[in-house]
């Protein structure tokens, strides 16, 4: 269980860290494959065409359910990168950004 203690000093690592912003289409890869864990996971194709493993805060990791709604569309996401994995604060598509 996590006390009060620890939940302010996450909050605070967090706070720390450099927000970012990223461009890119959201894809799916299949990852693990042929092991137990094996299964989809979101990646932000950007524009140098480097991948990142993406995960929405709040959201479950193991389902994705919000992030499928973006799959094979291009958005631009403000996070911050932690453990090689980009971690979204905020995400708008393209047609978002246009309006």
């Amino acid at each position: 269980m996590i006390d009060e203690k620890q939940m302010e000093k996450a909050a605070q690592n967090e706070a720390e860290e450099e927000i970012i912003t990223l461009t890119g289409m959201v894809i799916f890869k299949l990852v693990n494959e042929g092991s137990k864990s094996e299964g989809l996971q979101p990646y932000l194709a950007c524009e140098d065409e480097k991948e990142i493993h993406l995960f929405l805060k709040d959201s479950n990791p193991f389902e994705n359910n919000q992030l499928k709604n973006y799959e094979n569309k291009t958005i631009t996401a403000e996070g911050i990168i932690k453990d090689n994995t980009f971690i979204i604060h905020e995400i708008k598509t393209d047609m978002e950004r246009l309006n």
